[in-house]
């Protein structure tokens, strides 16, 4: 990483499961913060809905660095990918000078987000 920040996720995990996000940053400037949002939103529908669950802030303190947080994951909505509408989880992570990073996640009580038509079926 050359400059900016980083941000790794478990990629899927279940409700209430603990979770630990991996941040790093590089290049930042003295008293800069990082704050992280685990939040959830909709795409492929109008209006699109998106909703924080959780906010932290990291103070960085210039130069670089890296954290790992932990997250109670939240009870829900669980993620979902339809026709329609989706809805999917991700960790931003926004450094107070502008820097950003996103990572997705699936919130699953299986092995990845619901699929509500079967995948390769064309709607009638």
């Amino acid at each position: 990483m050359t400059h900016g920040l980083t941000v790794v996720t478990p990629g899927l995990v279940r409700p209430g499961e603990v979770m630990t996000v991996a941040i790093e940053w590089a290049d930042l400037a003295p008293g800069e913060t990082i704050e992280v949002q685990l939040a959830w939103t909709t795409g492929n529908c109008h209006p699109v809905e998106t909703s924080v669950a959780d906010t932290r802030s990291v103070p960085a303190g210039g130069g670089s660095g890296r954290t790992a947080l932990t997250f109670v994951s939240p009870a829900g909505p669980l993620s979902f990918i339809g026709a329609m509408a989706t809805l999917g989880w991700r960790v931003r992570v926004a450094a107070s000078g502008g820097a950003t990073a996103v990572a997705p996640f699936a919130l699953s009580l299986t092995d990845g987000p619901i699929r509500l038509r079967p995948a390769g079926e064309r709607p009638r």
